[in-house]
């Protein structure tokens, strides 16, 4: 039992970000140099591309005593506003394999206004303070705890899988609807409506908002009953990832402007193949083989920091199977 544990350790990681390093995580060991593992921490395919908020107003009268039906951003009533930023999307492996989860992949997209530059750490620390406001950087993600379901509930669809963006490559692609019983929160996002709508004061055109879950329970005149789930849509390959989310909205910016309407959020973006570990494609759900960390120790494509257990330990446990009269051909990588 000694030796095989011993053995055993030839197949783990030397240095890891967990210790000791367990393969079912997907957590990438710390080691890998010229990473920001702020947002690249974890096995999977990472993208670099825009993510834009679509927002289409529609009339709402004020639930107070009003003289005035205006409200911020009317002048695109029926129509649609739309704000670009740039963004880094994620899609990550679920672990521990063998644990049930709701959906077969993770997903996040980090988005930006594109007037600021990203401001990257790099190693095992934090990413520097950034550089914009928190009504110019949008999140959207998952979202996985132990004691409640995700955000977003979607599957991997049997929907053909070739890409229409030039693109022959399959694609794995995938569609579901906000989770509406067991998760407190809703996909929620910000935005500065600056230089896009009429109002001067740009206190007025910093907004809130979230899309409308159905388990809204104050009546909407404008959205109908019941509130229908927002929705999510996509695909992934080696080469593009594509996410869309849409719904019913309704932003404030707290001093009595809403807008209410529908919103559309789509991220569109080309692999980061120097952070991005290897996709399988053609599975029945995505899956990785772990690169970034092991075959690979650097972003640029350096050898590995995170070698199999080798050398003096090596030659003690051939020696140890030897002393027994038990010839075993071990191979390292």
């Amino acid at each position: 039992m000694k030796w095989a544990f011993i053995a055993a350790l030839l197949v783990q990681p030397a240095l890891s970000r967990i210790s000791p390093y367990d393969r079912e995580d997907s957590e990438r060991p710390d080691n890998v140099t010229g990473l920001d593992f702020f947002y690249y921490s974890d096995i999977g395919s990472y993208y670099n591309g825009t993510f834009s908020v679509k927002l289409s107003p529609l009339y709402n009268p004020p639930d107070y005593p009003s003289d005035s039906t205006e409200y911020p951003c009317q002048e695109y009533e029926n129509r649609t506003l739309e704000i670009s930023m740039n963004a880094i999307a994620g899609f990550l492996e679920i672990s521990p394999k063998a644990y049930p989860t709701p959906n077969p992949f993770y997903f996040f997209i980090e988005a930006w206004d594109k007037h600021y530059n990203l401001t990257a750490g790099t190693g095992t620390t934090q990413r520097k303070h950034s550089n914009y406001t928190e009504y110019q950087e949008i999140h959207a993600y998952t979202g996985l705890k132990p004691d409640y379901g995700p955000i977003w509930l979607y599957n991997v669809t049997n929907a053909p899988s070739i890409s229409t963006d030039d693109d022959d490559e399959i694609l794995y692609r995938f569609d579901g609807r906000m989770n509406a019983v067991d998760f407190l929160r809703d996909q929620s996002f910000k935005f500065n409506a600056s230089g896009i709508c009429s109002e001067r004061d740009e206190k007025l055109l910093l907004f809130s908002g979230s899309l409308l879950s159905p388990r809204e329970t104050e009546e909407q005149d404008w959205a109908g009953s019941p509130i229908p789930a927002p929705r999510i849509s996509g695909y992934f390959n080696t080469r593009t990832a594509h996410v869309t989310m849409s719904g019913l909205f309704r932003a404030g910016n707290g001093q009595r402007g809403t807008i209410v309407g529908r919103a559309e959020m789509v991220f569109h973006g080309e692999i980061d193949a120097e952070r991005s570990d290897q996709l399988f494609m053609g599975r029945t759900v995505p899956e990785w083989n772990a690169t970034l960390g092991f075959a690979r120790g650097s972003v640029g494509g350096g050898k590995s920091t995170a070698p199999r257990i080798s050398g003096t330990v090596a030659n003690l446990i051939l020696i140890g199977f030897m002393g027994i009269g038990l010839a075993v051909p071990l191979i390292f990588f």
